[in-house]
């Protein structure tokens, strides 16, 4: 199901949208790599790769939260008859004469 759910997300997300940020992001972490000493550079690559991993298992959870979400809403609207305006129309105005008739 993991497997699955990864799939769809990378199939439907658009990754083009973030390409920016990742931009700066690489050029402050060139910066930065500079400006450290090895064991701080270790520090900071561990730092980056955790928080890549729980971004994804962040997205991926959301991704697969919507997915749920729109297969409860597909269920549901399998289950009972499609909205039809005149079919509302007419329950309406057969309410309408059941009520005149009550008085």
């Amino acid at each position: 199901m993991y497997d699955y759910m990864l799939s769809l997300q990378e199939q439907f997300s658009k990754t083009s949208v973030c390409e920016a940020h990742r931009q700066e992001i690489s050029k402050t972490h060139r910066d930065l790599v500079q400006r450290l000493n090895r064991p701080d550079r270790r520090k900071l690559l561990m730092l980056i790769d955790l928080e890549e991993a729980e971004r994804d298992d962040v997205a991926l959870a959301n991704f697969m939260a919507g997915f749920r979400l729109a297969l409860g809403i597909v269920r549901e609207l399998s289950e009972e008859a499609p909205y039809s305006f005149l079919h509302e129309e007419d329950r309406c105005a057969r309410e309408a004469v059941e009520q005149r008739r009550d008085y």
